[in-house]
């Protein structure tokens, strides 16, 4: 019997390989942040690192481009400047990569112009086949597993592989809140999503996984804009009947 496909939720989630696009020997940098809290929380997939100007980051080999990369690579970080996050996403599908996560800014929430760059990067993500997460965002962390995909220090929660509430926010700060106050009342915590400006993966996506994800016992979401209510309120009827609280 062949092994069933992860979906791109679960690729994303739950990554063997990884790619830290733009980092440097800066610890300090977005990408060493990325870097720093991967190997602190003992992430044991592999990790592949693209720089333009280091040959090594803390021991580990960098590549110089992202052509260099490995093919099939789950989930590429993207620490780079808007500037040059359109070409990168199209390099990481020629590579099959499954999703990219972009932390710069500078798209929809500055104006028309931004907006339309956010366009051009949904359609090139759409055509490349890379799922993405932002732009604009903080990233996510897997706490079940153990796996933080994002530039703030995070820690553990006090006990792993517990099943607990899975957030997801289109604001990095309100997922923040939300997770350190379950952390206060020692609540676990499954997943945290920060989806920023939703060019690709919107708060629905993440929702309907939640759903059927036995990770998962309780779905937060912080909402400023309702991308697709239908679907919003379909997967609440869901939720409801799995007997599990949105």
């Amino acid at each position: 019997m062949s092994e069933t496909r992860p979906s791109v939720i679960e690729r994303l989630l739950q990554p063997r390989t990884l790619a830290i696009i733009g980092i440097s020997a800066d610890e300090r940098s977005m990408g060493g942040f990325v870097l720093g809290n991967l190997e602190r929380f003992g992430y044991a997939g592999a990790i592949h690192l693209v720089s333009r100007n280091a040959t090594t980051v803390r021991g580990r080999p960098c590549v110089a481009s992202v052509d260099a990369l490995p093919p099939g690579i789950d989930v590429a970080i993207l620490a780079v400047p808007e500037s040059v996050v359109l070409d990168t996403v199209r390099a990481c599908g020629a590579r099959g990569v499954g999703a990219a996560v972009v932390f710069a800014a500078g798209y929809a929430e500055v104006g028309p112009e931004g907006q339309q760059r956010q366009d051009a990067l949904a359609a090139a993500a759409r055509e490349a086949g890379v799922a993405l997460v932002g732009p604009n965002c903080m990233g996510l962390t897997n706490f079940f597993d153990g796996i933080p995909l994002t530039f703030e220090t995070v820690e553990h929660q006090p006990e792993r592989g517990v099943p607990g509430v899975s957030i997801v926010a289109q604001s990095g700060a309100m997922a923040n809140n939300i997770r350190e106050a379950l952390f206060g009342r020692r609540e676990p915590v499954a997943v945290s999503v920060s989806t920023g400006n939703e060019a690709g993966l919107t708060v629905e996506d993440y929702v309907e996984h939640f759903i059927d994800d036995p990770r998962t016992r309780v779905i937060a979401v912080y909402a400023e804009q309702i991308r697709q209510p239908a679907r919003l309120r379909s997967l609440a009827v869901r939720a409801r009947q799995a007997g599990k609280p949105l």
